[in-house]
This record gives C-alpha cells, structure tokens and sequence, in this order.
C-alpha cells in the first residue's frame, strides 16, 4: 500500500506550498506581513511591552485632560503672571499642599535678612495739621457737603377692624371713594 500524501495547508498562499514569510519581530515569530506592511510590528511591540502599552493608555487621555485644564486656566483673562496662574490652578484643583510645600522650600533657602534697620520709615507719615476751608472758595478742589436730609416722617396707617380686612385690602368702595369719585360699575365688579 502507497503512502498518502499530506492534506494541503489551507492556509498556504495560492500557488503551491510556499513557506510563511518570516516576521521582523523577533526570534520564533513566523507572522505573515500585514497588508499595510508595517502594522505588525506596533502590535508585536505592545505584546512584548505590555506594562508600558498600559501606562501609555492610562496616561495619554490623563495628560491631554490636565493639558486642556492648565490651557483654561493661563488663557483666562486678567494681567496676572503666568506663576500665579499655575499656583491658582493647583490650588483650585486641590494641589494647595504641594504648592504650601514649594513656597516653604522656597521660602528656606531664600529668607529675608534679619536684623538692621529698615530704608524708609514704618508707619503712617507724619501729618502736619492744617485748617479746614470756611468756604467753597477757599478751597478749590473741595466741594461743600449738602446738608444733611431731615428724617422721614411716619405715614398713617389706616386702622383695619379685622385681620380679615388687613389681608384683603381696602374694599372697593373705600378705594375709589379715596380716588374722589363714587363706586362706579367697574369698580364694583372688581
């Protein structure tokens, strides 16, 4: 009896039984090339990095997300500095400590001088008394203030026999008999 020969490999390119064409990826890689003949090896690099293809994953959409917000933040209008605008975004999305722990570190190896005396005087500035201005002419720049304007005067109320009446208002009779006139029609229908 004749051997049988081997069934043919399905997944051999037409044509006969031409070996794989072997990968650029690595030792033991025997991957057809893609159809752009390029994209394999992006895929190949993820396989062997796979800790850094996840750090890339995780922080790519974190950076454009703190990107986007520190753009807002330094293209707000006002004439602040570009270094308060940045400590006032940390401080507004909760980085106040690390901002406290820069300006303490800053502040340790700048430290003011101690001791000495100061260049200008500390206080308020000797005032030299002068006479207030009688008049308006005296003193050009200063107006005189206007009297001052009597208090109000208390309105009366009109004195309301129930509470009923108080939440109500006045009848209509009595409002247009305020009005000078007598009830009219419209008045009594209201």
């Amino acid at each position: 009896m004749a051997p049988t020969p081997p069934d043919p490999d399905p997944f051999a390119p037409e044509g006969g039984d031409a070996p794989l064409a072997v990968a650029d990826d690595g030792p033991g890689t025997t991957e057809p090339p893609g159809p752009t003949g390029g994209g394999h090896r992006l895929i190949g690099f993820a396989r062997r990095h796979r800790v850094l293809t996840a750090a890339c994953i995780i922080l790519v959409p974190f950076a454009v997300l703190v990107g986007y917000s520190i753009a807002a933040a330094l293209t707000k209008p006002g004439q602040e500095s570009v270094d308060a605008r940045m400590v006032q975004w940390a401080r507004d999305n909760h980085l106040g400590f690390a901002v406290n722990w820069a300006e303490d570190k800053y502040y340790e190896n700048n430290q003011p001088p101690s001791g000495g005396t100061p260049d200008q005087a500390i206080g308020p500035a000797a005032v030299t008394p002068t006479t207030p201005a009688t008049s308006p002419e005296d003193s050009p720049t200063t107006k005189a203030l206007p009297p001052h304007l009597p208090p109000p005067t208390k309105v009366p109320t009109p004195a309301c026999d129930t509470p009923r009446a108080m939440a109500s208002g006045p009848s209509t009779a009595s409002a247009s008999a305020s009005r000078g006139g007598t009830a009219n029609a419209l008045d009594q229908t209201m």
